[in-house]
C-alpha cells in the first residue's frame, strides 16, 4: 500500500548516497533509529525544532530528510484521512509478519523517493482503537510524572484536614491510619495502571468504561463514567483554588504580625477573588502548549519535593523540645467530648478522610497519554510511581509536624498567631519562633505550600479539559462540536474553558460559609471516584480472554486470581471511600456545617440522567472511532462485555 501526498517535497538537506554520519533522531510524533545522514543533513537528523524521518533511494541510498512539524503533521493527518483503515492494517501485518520494528506508514513523494514513518508505539494503540493522532505527542516520563504529583502534591491533601484528622483521632491516628487508607490505594492505582497500559488514550476512565463494559453496557458507562469524572475534576481544580488561597491568606496574616498582634486579615470576599486569580492564572497557562505546561508542572514538583526533604530533615533540627515517641505514635485520643461524633468507630473513619484527601488523582497522567511518548509503558509507571512518592513524603511530613509539636494546647487556640485557622503553620512557626526568635523559616515553607496548590489546580484543569475534550469529540457534551476545537497549539481550550466555568459557578457558595470548602472538596472526590468504580468493575468481571493487555499486565507478574483480587479489592475500596465521603464531619450538624455533597451530586445525576434519557441514549455510543481498523488484531476495537 502506498499513499500519495502532495506538497510535502520542500525538504532541508541535500539527500545523497555514502552517508558517513550515523544519527538516532527522535521527533514530535514518530520514532526513527539508525537513520544515515551526510555531513550536511547532521542537523535534519536529530529531530531539533522540526520532524525527520528515513526517507530510503531507489538505486538502495539512505538519507535523512527534514520536514518542519507542521509539515510532518499534516502528512500523517492527510495520509490517515486518505487510508486510514489501510494504515492500521499495515499495523497488523507488521506484527505478523516481522514485528515491532517494521515501518508502519510508506508514502511515495513526488521525486520517486520513498518516504517511511514508524510510529510510538502508543500512537500505534490509539490508531488500533480507532483514533488519529490530533494532540501533540511531546511529553516523555519526567513532565508525566510531574503532572502526578504536582496534582496529588505533597502538601495540599494533608495541609487542610490535619486538624481534623488530628482532633479525630490523635496523633497516632493521624499516623497510622494513613497506610491503611494508602495500601488499598496502591491497589486502585495498581489496577488503573494496568488499564492505562491497554487503552493510553486521552478519554482516559471515560474510554475504559466504554472499552471493558462491551457494546451493550459501554455507551451508558462511558456516559456516566465522563460525566462523573468531569465533574470532580472541574470542581476539583476551583475547590484547590481557594485552599490555596486560604493559605494564602494565614501566610499574611503571620507575616503581619498574627492574630495576637493585629496582624491582617483578609475578607471571605478577597480570599474568594484571590481564589479566582489563582484559576484564570492556572487556565491561561494551560492555554500554553502542554510541553511548557508540563515544564511548569516539573517546576512545581522539584520546589515540592525539595522542601519536603528539608522540612523533614530540618523541623526536628530546630525544634527546641519534641513530644515523647509514646504520644506520637500510641495516643489514639479522639476527643469526642470535643467533637461529638456518634462513636469512636465513626472517629476512625472521620480520620481516615486525611490521607483519603491526599492520596488521589493518580489517575490524572492518563489523561495526557495522547501527548506523551510511549504512553502505554510510561503512563502505568507515572501512575505508580507519583503515588508512591506523594505517599511516603506527606506521611514523613505528617509524623515530622507531630513530634516537632511545642504545645498541643496551642495550636487551635484564638490567641496563637495564626489564630487557630491553620495547626500546620502553627506548628512550623511555633518551631522557628522558639528557636530563633523569628517565624521567617515558616513563612517559607507557607509559601511552598501555596505553590503545591497553585500547582494541583493546574493539574486539574488540566486534567478537565481533556475529559471534556474526549466526551465532545465523541458528541457526549451539549454543543460538543464547540468543546472539540483546538488552538493553534492543538490545545483544546474551549473544552478547559467549559471546565473552568463549571468549577467557578460551584465556588461560588463559599462566600456563604468558608466550611462548605469542605463540601466542595467531597463532591469532587465522590464524582471523580465514583468514575474510578465504573472500569474497575469491568475489569473484575470480565473475562480474562477478552482484555487486551499492554506492556503492563497484571496476570503477568501474579497470576489472574491474584489479579482479579487486586480488583476486587480496589472495588470494594471504592466504594467505602463512596460512603464515607457523604457523611457529616462536623457535629452538631447545622446548616453552615452540613455536607452538602449529596445534595450536590444528586442534582447534577438528575441532570445527566434525565439527558440520557430524554435525548442522549438515542444517539449517543460512547467513544466514536474516527476510522474503523481492521478486524482480526487482539488488540483492536473494543473489547466484549463480561
Amino acid at each position: 500500500m502506498v499513499a500519495m501526498v502532495e506538497d510535502v517535497d520542500e525538504i532541508e538537506a541535500t539527500a545523497g548516497d555514502g552517508c558517513a554520519a550515523k544519527k538516532q533522531g527522535q521527533c514530535d510524533s514518530y520514532y526513527y533509529d539508525d537513520s544515515y545522514a551526510s555531513a550536511d543533513a547532521k542537523e535534519a537528523g536529530t529531530g531539533g525544532d522540526g520532524g525527520c524521518a528515513d526517507v530510503d533511494h531507489d538505486d538502495g541510498g539512505e538519507a535523512s530528510r527534514r520536514l518542519p512539524r507542521g509539515e510532518e503533521m499534516k502528512l500523517y493527518t492527510e495520509a490517515s484521512a486518505f487510508e486510514g483503515a489501510a494504515v492500521v492494517a499495515m499495523i497488523q501485518r507488521r506484527d505478523e509478519e516481522v514485528g515491532t520494528e517494521q515501518k508502519i506508514l510508506q508514502i511515495t513523494m513526488e521525486d520517486g523517493i520513498t518516504l517511511s514513518v514508524e510510529l510510538d508505539p502508543a500512537e500505534k494503540r490509539l490508531n488500533e482503537l480507532g483514533y488519529r493522532q490530533e494532540l501533540r505527542r511531546s511529553l516523555r516520563f519526567p513532565g508525566l510524572y510531574a503532572v502526578g504529583v504536582s496534582f496529588m502534591t505533597v502538601f495540599a491533601g494533608f495541609v487542610p484536614t490535619y486538624a481534623q484528622g488530628f482532633i479525630n483521632g490523635g496523633p497516632a491516628g493521624l499516623i497510622w491510619y494513613w497506610w491503611i487508607t494508602a495500601l488499598f490505594v496502591h491497589l486502585i492505582g495498581v489496577s488503573m495502571a494496568e488499564i492505562a497500559s491497554s487503552f493510553p488514550t486521552a478519554g482516559s476512565l471515560y474510554f475504559w468504561a466504554a472499552a471493558l463494559a462491551g457494546p451493550r453496557w459501554g455507551p451508558l458507562a462511558s456516559f456516566i463514567t465522563g460525566w462523573m469524572e468531569f465533574l470532580g475534576l472541574a470542581v476539583c481544580g476551583a475547590n484547590v483554588s481557594y485552599g490555596g488561597s486560604v493559605i494564602l491568606q494565614v501566610l499574611i496574616l503571620i507575616s503581619t504580625g498574627g492574630a495576637e498582634g493585629g496582624g491582617f486579615l483578609l475578607s471571605k470576599y478577597t480570599v474568594f477573588a484571590i481564589a479566582c486569580a489563582f484559576v484564570l492564572i492556572c487556565f491561561l497557562i494551560n492555554c500554553l502548549p502542554v510541553r511548557t505546561v508540563a515544564n511548569v508542572m516539573v517546576a512545581s514538583s522539584f520546589i515540592q519535593i525539595t522542601a519536603a526533604v528539608v522540612l523533614i530533615v530540618m523541623l526536628p533540627l530546630v525544634a527546641p523540645t519534641h513530644e515523647p515517641a509514646s504520644w506520637v505514635f500510641g495516643d489514639f485520643g479522639n476527643n469526642r467530648d470535643t467533637t461529638l461524633t456518634p462513636s469512636n468507630a465513626y472517629s476512625f473513619l472521620i480520620t481516615l478522610l486525611v490521607s483519603q484527601y491526599s492520596l488521589y488523582g493518580y489517575d490524572c497522567v492518563a489523561h495526557l497519554a495522547e501527548e506523551t511518548k510511549k504512553a502505554d509503558r510510561t503512563a502505568p509507571l507515572a501512575i505508580m510511581s507519583s503515588l508512591s512518592t506523594v505517599t511516603v513524603l506527606a506521611w514523613l511530613l505528617v509524623v515530622v509536624l507531630t513530634w516537632s509539636i511545642q504545645d498541643p494546647a496551642h495550636l487551635f487556640a484564638a490567641e496563637s498567631v495564626t489564630g487557630g485557622m491553620q495547626p500546620v503553620v502553627q506548628i512550623m512557626w511555633d518551631a522557628f519562633y522558639a528557636r530563633y526568635g523569628s517565624g521567617l523559616g515558616a513563612q517559607v515553607f507557607t509559601v511552598v505550600i501555596c505553590i503545591s496548590f497553585f500547582g494541583a489546580t493546574l493539574s486539574c484543569q488540566l486534567g478537565a479539559s481533556r475529559v471534556a475534550y474526549a466526551l465532545a469529540r465523541d458528541g457526549g457534551l451539549p454543543f460538543s462540536s464547540l468543546w472539540r476545537r483546538l488552538s493553534s497549539n492543538r490545545v483544546p481550550v474551549a473544552a478547559l474553558s467549559l471546565s473552568v466555568l463549571i468549577g467557578l459557578l460551584f465556588l461560588l457558595p463559599v462566600l456563604a460559609s468558608s466550611t462548605l470548602f469542605f463540601a466542595l472538596a467531597s463532591i469532587s472526590t465522590i464524582a471523580w471516584v465514583s468514575a474510578y468504580s465504573v472500569p474497575i468493575f469491568f475489569r473484575f468481571v470480565q473475562k480474562e480472554k477478552h482484555f487486551p493487555p499492554g506492556p503492563f499486565y497484571l496476570p503477568n507478574y501474579i497470576g489472574v486470581t491474584g489479579s482479579k483480587l487486586v480488583h476486587l479489592l480496589a472495588l470494594l475500596w471504592v466504594l467505602y471511600t463512596l460512603i464515607v465521603f457523604n457523611l457529616p464531619t462536623m457535629f452538631p450538624i447545622t446548616v453552615e456545617n452540613f455536607n452538602w455533597a449529596p445534595v450536590a451530586i444528586a442534582i447534577w445525576m438528575k441532570m445527566f440522567i434525565a439527558w440520557w434519557l430524554l435525548h442522549a441514549r438515542f444517539w449517543f455510543k460512547g467513544p466514536v472511532r474516527e476510522f474503523e481498523p481492521t478486524p482480526g488484531n487482539s488488540r483492536v476495537g473494543s473489547t466484549k462485555g463480561f
